[in-house]
């Protein structure tokens, strides 16, 4: 499964060499059952989980909600590097 981000704008005003978007990011939804059917997904693999209403982040081993204790936007722009 191949996954793109369409950056509009990179601003040169960003702080520690990050991208900022000239429209909002969207993740593709998934229900957490339909998330969990992924096979094989890549580290740093973020979609927007409908069933919680929050991102879920693919950190190697488990998904994990963004904010929900270790996984972090950091953690996502880390492993999507």
């Amino acid at each position: 499964m191949a996954s793109e981000i369409k950056v509009d704008t990179i601003s040169e005003n960003t702080v520690n060499n990050g991208v900022a978007f000239g429209q909002p990011a969207k993740f593709k939804s998934y229900t957490t059952s339909e998330r969990d059917s992924i096979s094989s997904p890549a580290a740093g693999m973020t979609i927007f989980n409908s069933t919680t209403n929050q991102l879920n982040v693919y950190d190697g081993s488990s998904w994990g909600a963004v904010g929900g204790g270790s996984t972090s936007l950091a953690t996502i722009l880390i492993l999507g590097e």
